[in-house]
């Protein structure tokens, strides 16, 4: 895990037509276990497409796990990470569980893009004060 003293940065890219072919395979099942409700609400009314908004906030729960240099280990969750969107749409991590107690004091920002053909995400942990 990378030291809470430290900056640390993590970036994670995903294939739209991969993510697209994972979510109609397994539908419900892979939705309910990545995402919350408030993430399946706002991504199936999202007018760039669901499945670019699904992987745009997957890649922002991937980053963030490689910011935080545990990837699933230490009992996180898919879904304790939430990707949620301030007023003006800007992604904000709402965190619960292991996600949060890992965290600790420190504060995290993260940034999502999309092309054509993928998503971007990019996590930054910013040592505590």
């Amino acid at each position: 895990m990378s030291g809470s003293g430290e900056l640390s940065v993590g970036i994670d890219v995903v294939d739209l037509g991969r993510f697209k072919d994972l979510l109609e395979r397994h539908g419900e099942r892979a939705k309910s276990r990545f995402f919350t409700p408030y993430e399946r609400n706002y991504c199936e009314g999202w007018k760039g497409g669901e499945f670019a908004c699904f992987a745009g906030k997957f890649a922002a729960k991937e980053a963030f796990l490689k910011a935080l240099g545990t990837g699933l280990a230490s009992g996180i969750r898919w879904k304790d990470i939430e990707v949620r969107n301030d007023e003006r749409g800007a992604p904000r991590l709402k965190l619960e569980g292991c996600a949060l107690s890992l965290l600790g004091s420190r504060k995290v920002a993260v940034s999502i893009s999309h092309s054509r053909s993928t998503a971007v995400a990019v996590s930054l942990i910013f040592p505590p004060h």
